[in-house]
């Protein structure tokens, strides 16, 4: 059964608006405990599959809508990812995506109902559901779904600490700054107070 978080409006236009305040910088230019923004292309395995479309990815995010006669509103959103490497011309990144909010393209499907006649989908997708629903025997529900997805061009803005490369020599052209004697990547993640941003360029 998926948890069904109930926070703040977390994906689209509220991550589009922050991503667009801060310019991205190349790669190798992030510094140790910033908060940068780089564009890059996805690069790693591809070990999810989500929900909904069955698209190979390394991050996927399900919000939910409540739709009534006129107006909906989101009641619910779950999200999984794997880490995985953005590269630009200058170098390589590490995304570590827990906790991230998302501004990529949707694909949306519409459900009649969550009544007794549950249509066909992933199980998953509906256990659980009803808590969530107001009017749960009466709406209309949709999905929507957003991936990163490996070749996929994107922009990353979150808290980036720079990691040792045991496996590197320091000629390494993925790597970047020196701490001691090993090459360094940059590591992107969500802090405390603020979550990892993910969007398209």
């Amino acid at each position: 059964m998926l948890a069904w978080l109930f926070p703040e409006p977390r994906h689209g236009k509220p991550v589009r608006d922050k991503l667009r305040r801060v310019r991205p910088i190349d790669i190798a230019r992030c510094g140790d405990d910033d908060r940068p923004r780089i564009t890059g292309v996805v690069e790693g395995t591809l070990p999810l599959i989500s929900p909904i479309t069955r698209r190979p990815c390394v991050f996927w995010a399900v919000s939910i809508d409540e739709v009534g006669a006129g107006d909906w509103v989101e009641r619910g959103v779950a999200d999984q990812g794997v880490p995985f490497f953005v590269r630009d011309g200058s170098g390589l990144a590490r995304v570590v995506p827990d906790q991230a909010r998302c501004d990529l393209a949707t694909v949306s499907t519409m459900f009649v109902s969550t009544g007794p006649a549950l249509p066909p989908g992933p199980r998953e997708l509906y256990e659980g559901l009803a808590i969530v629903l107001n009017y749960p025997r009466t709406s209309k529900v949709r999905f929507n779904e957003r991936i990163v997805t490996v070749g996929e061009r994107i922009t990353v803005l979150g808290q980036c600490q720079l990691e040792p490369m045991q496996d590197a020599s320091a000629a390494d052209a993925d790597a970047t700054g020196y701490r001691g004697e090993l090459p360094m990547r940059p590591v992107f993640s969500s802090s405390r107070r603020k979550p990892l941003l993910i969007g398209t360029p």
